[in-house]
């Protein structure tokens, strides 16, 4: 009985030696799954971006006595634009700029704006400090950068500078012995002192073309001056990769 049961323990013995010799089942390797990093730069959830811009002014005055020069009066921005990013075909943003608008009058015997009064050149300059809000649908395929996109929004600023420039030659040299004497009249009293309007664009990546439709009036309602042009076109290109 002794020897069946040695036989049996050392039988016992060899079959969990050779068990405890078996290496276990791998587990299957998890691999680990690597999406591309959209945290920073233009696909980011959040991205701020330098940009700058030139337009045209067009339309027409909106009566007699402040005509402007086409192809001489112009638009010019730049600021810091923040965005937002809700999906992959929406961003909204948000920008604190300078927009500044060159008025070249015409010198004509209709001219009223801001006097009677006939220059070589002259020129109106409104310079104002804009918050402007943004939304950014983009269209087709989306990409790493912006993409197309279409943008539409408003505006709304401080004028914090507000000139009247004079230039005027002379064939004969002047009291002071000069040529050309300009002039530059500031703070113009005439001159709103908020305005506000709608924006629209259309661009890819870092270009856009952007129109802008200004809905407060230029002047304050107790002078007679005829209303400036409110549409300007123009091209931007956004300082990102």
């Amino acid at each position: 009985m002794k020897k069946i049961a040695t036989i049996i323990f050392l039988f016992l013995s060899i079959i969990n030696h050779i068990a405890a010799q078996e290496f276990p089942l791998p587990f299957p390797e998890v691999k680990e799954e690597r999406t591309a990093d959209t945290s920073k730069g233009v696909s980011g959830k959040n991205f701020m971006y330098l940009y700058m811009g030139i337009g045209m002014i067009v339309g027409k005055s909106e009566g007699i006595g402040s005509d402007i020069l086409y192809g001489h009066s112009t638009n010019f921005a730049m600021g810091l634009r923040f965005f937002h990013r809700f999906s992959k075909f929406y961003r909204m943003g948000v920008d604190l700029g300078h927009d500044g608008y060159s008025y070249r009058l015409k010198q004509d015997s209709t001219k009223l704006l801001p006097n009677t009064q006939l220059h070589n050149r002259e020129k109106i300059v409104i310079n104002n400090l804009n918050v402007t809000f943004v939304h950014r649908l983009t269209i087709g395929k989306a990409t790493k950068g912006m993409g197309t996109f279409i943008d539409v929004g408003g505006f709304a600023g401080w004028t914090h500078t507000s000139i009247n420039f004079t230039q005027n030659e002379h064939i004969i040299a002047n009291g002071a012995n000069a040529t050309k004497t300009q002039t530059y009249h500031r703070g113009l009293v005439f001159v709103e002192d908020y305005q506000y309007g709608i924006t629209a664009g259309f661009g890819r990546n870092f270009y856009r073309i952007v129109a802008k439709y200004r809905l407060s009036d230029n002047f304050k309602s107790q002078f007679i001056y005829s209303e400036l042009p409110r549409i300007t076109v123009g091209l931007e290109l956004g300082l990102h990769p």
